[in-house]
């Protein structure tokens, strides 16, 4: 009897911790994107301030680190503007042109809309190239980085501990 009730604790003890690695490699994809990329060569973004003509506002990507040098116009790249007042934020465009003397910086701009806002991007703004798209989830993903999504996050994590905490106190003076 010893036996059986130590193998169903030792069944449960790797349970949890598989469930909790797991859990942690998605918090780590969803939050932390650049360590992602660099462990993984892989990264998720979503939650767009601007978005290529071939891609929907909702749509999350899915990005590689290709080097910066050997990026080229057949490219969609992800990458942060910073410093530009209301422009400001994470975009995914085409790559247009290098720019013009300098081989360390790209012209970017919807491949849709010729006459959108073209950025010049360096390697210190790049992100990742797109190397795949899933519809709409960018949305959820864009939410649970701001500060309300963790936020919502961090009270429902509250009052479920609670809940149980609350739950197996009461079953302990039922019993």
């Amino acid at each position: 009897m010893a036996d059986k009730f130590d193998s169903n604790k030792l069944i449960s003890i790797i349970l949890y911790s598989v469930i909790g690695l797991l859990g942690l490699f998605i918090l780590s994809f969803i939050y932390l994107p650049t360590v992602t990329s660099t462990l993984f060569g892989v990264a998720v973004y979503g939650g767009f301030s601007g978005v290529d003509s071939s891609l929907n506002q909702g749509d999350l990507v899915v990005v590689s680190m290709t080097e910066f040098d050997e990026l080229d116009n057949t490219d969609i790249i992800v990458f942060e503007l910073d410093g530009y007042g209301n422009a400001d934020g994470l975009k995914v465009y085409k790559i247009m042109t290098k720019v013009a003397g300098s081989e360390t910086a790209y012209r970017v701009h919807s491949s849709g809309n010729p006459t959108s806002y073209q950025w010049e991007i360096t390697s210190s703004m790049y992100r990742g190239n797109v190397v795949s798209k899933i519809p709409n989830l960018g949305y959820v993903i864009g939410f649970l980085r701001s500060p309300i999504g963790i936020t919502v996050i961090l009270i429902n994590g509250a009052l479920i501990t609670a809940a149980v905490i609350l739950i197996k106190r009461m079953k302990k003076s039922t019993n």
